[in-house]
């Protein structure tokens, strides 16, 4: 059984939008972790941090793994036919692949801190590298994005510029 392509197109809106939501609400827990500062010495303030922390590395797998197989898994099983966004991928998906193992690190990391409420060690360093292979992963993202969303005559222009 073959797919129409508005049945794909459709699809792959639909898988986007979710990824870009994803996105969002991970992003705007890593603000409010950010906002916290560094990890604090008071057991209420820690307790909340943990609970935050814990939310946030939850939304941060799910984010990564939304990515991984519905976006970039069906990439890479051939399932994309238009050669300009096969070409795309294929350039940024090493860079996305390290940002991907910088958040699983991190993840992994205050996970196991996690078990000992107040064991942050190097909580803003940690945090802060996270952002920024963040901001490079959804700027890289959002060139894959913009790609897969353009219509076609977009594309050709592009390309001919």
């Amino acid at each position: 059984m073959q797919i129409s392509t508005n049945d794909r197109r459709d699809r792959t809106r639909n898988e986007l939008m979710n990824l870009v939501q994803d996105r969002n609400e991970m992003l705007t827990q890593y603000c409010l972790l950010a906002g916290t500062g560094k990890a604090s010495s008071d057991d209420q303030n820690i307790e909340n941090e943990a609970v935050l922390l814990r939310e946030f590395c939850e939304n941060l797998i799910d984010y990564l793994a939304r990515g991984q197989f519905e976006l970039y898994q069906r990439i890479s099983d051939g399932e994309e036919r238009r050669q300009d966004i096969i070409k795309l991928a294929s350039q940024i998906y090493p860079r996305i692949s390290e940002t991907t193992n910088v958040a699983v690190d991190f993840n992994d990391a205050f996970d196991k801190s996690l078990q000992k409420l107040g064991s942050f060690d190097h909580y803003g360093e940690r945090l802060s590298q996270l952002g920024e292979e963040l901001a490079i992963r959804f700027e890289l993202e959002d060139q894959l994005i913009h790609s897969l969303l353009a219509p076609k005559a977009d594309k050709e222009e592009a390309l001919s510029a």
